[in-house]
């Protein structure tokens, strides 16, 4: 009886989704562990308007920006392996998630970047209003193109659930 190995580097959804959710959780514990310590939030830095905390909470909040992101590349490889009649759902997933990841920053780095721009808060907001609507002309623009292929998937689908009720 011959067994079907997976090849050690080629990855499984559960897999990355996983190793996203324990990195996330680590990285949450950090700050977690970090806000506790009286060092960081007793500790101001001479002439800046924020302190270490908010400087290292910003930081691990990048990091796991970065390991989303990271997570968006490897589901565009497979979804589609997952579901080849849509190959444009890794695209569209990927899109998505970097839209998730831009809200996120754009909601949890202001503490730390607002201070600094005082009177010229709105070149804050104008970066990332250009940044959402960038992508989202670009998932608009997979979506339109891949609207041809998702009309059939979505009414197979359809018939499939009313054809469960029959």
């Amino acid at each position: 009886m011959e067994e079907t190995k997976q090849h050690p580097e080629e990855k499984s959804l559960l897999h990355i989704a996983v190793k996203l959710l324990v990195i996330l959780s680590g990285i949450s514990l950090l700050g977690f562990l970090i806000q506790l310590m009286p060092v960081f939030s007793d500790l101001k830095i001479p002439g800046l308007p924020v302190s270490l905390l908010r400087v290292t909470h910003s930081i691990l909040l990048f990091i796991g920006v970065v390991f989303v992101l990271n997570f968006s590349y490897d589901l565009e490889t497979l979804l589609p392996r997952v579901l080849p009649r849509f190959e444009e759902i890794g695209k569209l997933s990927k899109q998505l998630i970097f839209v998730l990841a831009a809200l996120h920053a754009y909601i949890n780095f202001q503490a730390l970047f607002l201070p600094f721009l005082a009177e010229f808060r709105w070149i804050y907001q104008l970066t990332f209003l250009l940044l959402f609507l960038s992508l989202l002309v670009k998932i608009g623009i997979t979506f339109y193109r891949s609207s041809d292929k998702l009309g059939p998937l979505i009414l197979t689908g359809i018939r499939n659930l009313t054809d469960m009720f029959k």
